[in-house]
């Protein structure tokens, strides 16, 4: 095991661009009902083993944002750079 010190405001932090932001993606992907197909790539197959392992986890989800400060700025720069590359397209 590697033990990487840090302070708990760094965790949080970090946590917060992993952790909370697969969960936020996962979320969403879940909440447009997007599924496996019989044609996934292999990304696609990696981006729904993502989703499908934390699925299940709503609680911690809402909790983390809830008690991470550095969450909502997260949620709000991706939310941010969805609707940019979203416009990009059109």
């Amino acid at each position: 095991f590697l033990i990487i010190e840090m302070t708990a405001d760094e965790h949080d932090e970090r946590l917060a661009e992993t952790l909370f932001l697969t969960h936020y993606v996962s979320q969403s992907i879940l909440a447009a009902e997007i599924t496996r197909t019989d044609i996934d790539t292999l990304s696609f197959q990696f981006l729904m083993d993502a989703v499908e392992s934390v699925r299940d986890d709503t609680a911690l989800f809402r909790d983390v944002y809830r008690f991470n400060p550095y969450c909502k700025h997260v949620a709000e720069r991706f939310h941010d750079a969805q609707e940019s590359v979203y416009q990009g397209l059109q």
